[in-house]
């Protein structure tokens, strides 16, 4: 279970480097989704510091749309399967909201 405070801490402890988290939404009400955003959003910033993480939380993702995340800040990665293999698409915020309306898997 991830808490807050272990967020914030390792923000803070990897100035300009990148914290890796599985599962935010790990031991976060669901209630307390736009505040954790917020927090995101701001203690990055400055501590100059990227996040990349991963959920299978469809309101903490749901959450993040709503939060009007700079389009700079957020984008999400899609799997799929072609005729050479998997392969990850990038999206950028701007297309979250219209897949998120579009019932496809952001998950």
């Amino acid at each position: 279970m991830i808490c807050l405070l272990t967020i914030c801490l390792g923000i803070t402890a990897l100035s300009n480097g990148i914290l890796l988290i599985d599962g935010l939404e790990s031991g976060f009400h669901y209630s307390m989704y736009g505040r954790l955003w917020e927090i995101l959003d701001l203690l990055p910033r400055q501590s100059d510091c990227q996040i990349v993480a991963t959920t299978q939380s469809i309101e903490l993702i749901q959450s993040a749309a709503e939060f009007h995340l700079d389009p700079e800040d957020l984008c999400y990665f899609r799997l799929g399967y072609g005729r050479d293999g998997y392969y990850a698409y990038r999206f950028d915020a701007s297309s979250l909201s219209g897949a998120l309306n579009s019932d496809l898997e952001v998950r």
